[in-house]
């Protein structure tokens, strides 16, 4: 190593991880501890929901789990600005005498992290509350145990796989977090991610964003192995031992914690108001949260008005207008519609041969290759986007459709793998195998035997490659050059620069256009599980 590398790297000890590391780490485990709270006793209503109710509760997490985070954060800044709706309606119900500052603010940071990562808590942990059996608990109850004890050594340990999948993803994703900091936050909430991308588009120093980033990826990866660690000496992975399951020093834990909560849950056991009211706050408050900044974005694009403001001045669609007749804005859509469908495309082909490979492998390959094709979803979305542009520069692609195209691939191809894993999982060869028998040739079964069955899939794949592709910031902040400009990459600027109605205009857009496409997406996958299964 020469001196000016040995330099960066003292550079970076003594500035980045000093000011900011360290408070990004325990910001980032607040966001998670405050996702595990909040989402823990929305998982568990929405896990034990049945019929219509479980549906509705299901999209109330999803549609903002797929939403735009531009759209989201947008709908922050209309909740909380000083003459937003939040301040209005406190105003108006005399709780505060005068407007609030609630912008550029740690709790404002907070409340979008929290709004953006919540819903991977809950969907981590949903499916392995839906597999509890309920006679553990139902015979400690009959035993005499304790509300507490039933939960901290019966209930939570059996939730504890998911649960720390969900506080780990959480984790991850708020460790790499740009877009709310910097447009809620204030300078001292500056996060890591932000540091690298002033040094890239602002300083053009990219030998220090990619030492920046190779540190935030050791950081990342070190706090993750040293709490999956804790995780599994406190929660062994044995879905059916119970509390057994636990070993001493976490069984020890949960005991006392469990006795700590007792009183307190014996007297809100016995006040069925304050049971009641609890329930409702922990539930349909927590869906109220995830779905409000959303349902904001609507009345604001329909706005009479220059300014954002609450209430609206109803009733002009001028920001849809100014939309459609803008060269920008329709050159940005349609260069993020055709990226997106191309990498859709390419992510579903590449996803459908990993994922039948993985499949079909009877070696260990096969778990290695999963775990390669799911580094994406692990690595913080930044440095994922720095070693992009290090690596097409040389290429000639930075700046160009192709390269937006190349990255968006790599970020989509994780969730077509884990989407058709699972239809191939299903897929019965047999059919197959007697088409060959009857003396079809190769193209013949593909197209009328091997497809039919596996279309659903492929379909629901390609819309959640192209719904990731269509809302992908990160990759072309860097990717782009400043030279191609999508829709996510046009709104973050026009945000950072001045906030209107317009953006109101475009997030609504999104989120409608992001919801429909999941929604398809979903029941596709659905009827191809069903389909598959029963053949």
């Amino acid at each position: 190593m020469d001196g000016r590398r040995l330099i960066m790297f003292m550079r970076l000890g003594l500035r980045s991880l000093q000011e900011h590391w360290f408070s990004q780490f325990f910001f980032s485990l607040l966001v998670a501890a405050v996702c595990s709270v909040f989402g823990f006793p929305l998982a568990r209503y929405v896990a034990e929901s049945r019929g219509e109710r479980k549906k509705l509760l299901t999209l109330a997490v999803v549609l903002p789990f797929w939403s735009s985070f531009m759209a989201k954060t947008f709908g922050w800044l209309v909740l909380l600005e000083r003459h937003g709706f939040v301040n209005w309606s406190l105003c108006h119900l005399g709780v505060l005498a005068g407007p609030a500052h609630m912008l550029f603010t740690s709790g404002a940071v907070l409340c979008g992290m929290v709004h953006a990562l919540l819903p991977i808590f809950v969907l981590a942990v949903v499916p392995v509350m839906e597999s509890i059996d309920n006679q553990f608990s139902k015979a400690a109850e009959t035993l005499g145990a304790s509300p507490g004890t039933r939960f901290w050594e019966i209930y939570f340990p059996l939730t504890a796989p998911g649960f720390m999948s969900g506080f780990l993803l959480v984790f991850v994703s708020a460790s790499s977090f740009f877009i709310v900091p910097e447009l809620l936050g204030s300078p001292s909430q500056t996060m890591l991610s932000q540091m690298i991308i002033t040094e890239v588009l602002q300083l053009l120093n990219w030998r220090f964003a990619a030492a920046l980033s190779v540190i935030l990826i050791v950081c990342v990866g070190v706090t993750y192995s040293v709490l999956t660690m804790i995780g599994r000496s406190l929660f062994p992975h044995d879905r059916y031992a119970g509390s057994k399951a636990l070993r001493g020093h976490g069984r020890s834990l949960l005991g006392r914690v469990g006795k700590v909560f007792n009183p307190l849950l014996l007297l809100i056991d016995k006040n069925k108001g304050v049971e009641t009211c609890l329930h409702m706050l922990s539930r349909w408050g927590v869906i109220v949260f995830l779905i409000l900044p959303l349902l904001v974005l609507l009345p604001i694009s329909l706005t009479r008005s220059d300014f954002l403001g609450w209430p609206p001045q109803f009733l002009s669609f001028r920001w849809y207008t100014h939309i459609i007749r803008s060269p920008v804005w329709i050159g940005a859509i349609e260069r993020s519609l055709s990226v997106a469908f191309f990498s859709g495309c390419l992510a579903t082909v590449l996803g459908a041969c990993a994922a039948m490979g993985i499949v079909r492998s009877r070696t260990s390959v096969a778990g290695l290759l999963l775990s390669v094709l799911l580094l994406p979803l692990v690595l913080p979305r930044i440095t994922v986007a720095v070693a992009l542009y290090q690596f097409l520069t040389p290429l000639g692609l930075v700046g160009t459709d192709m390269g937006l195209t190349l990255g968006h691939t790599l970020i989509a191809l994780p969730y077509c793998v884990v989407t058709l894993v699972g239809v191939f999982k299903l897929y019965d060869r047999q059919f197959e195998q007697a088409a060959a028998t009857l003396g079809a040739g190769w193209t013949a079964r593909f197209f009328h035997v091997v497809l039919p069955q596996l279309r659903p899939g492929l379909i629901a794949a390609f819309l959640f490659a192209f719904a990731i592709s269509f809302d992908e910031l990160t990759i072309a902040m860097f990717v782009s050059g400043g030279v191609k400009t999508t829709l996510p990459k046009l709104m973050w600027d026009n945000a950072v620069l001045a906030v209107d109605p317009t953006l109101a205009a475009a997030s609504t857009t999104l989120v409608l256009g992001m919801g429909a496409l999941v929604t398809i997406a979903t029941v596709l996958t659905s009827s191809s599980r069903r389909k598959t299964g029963s053949s």
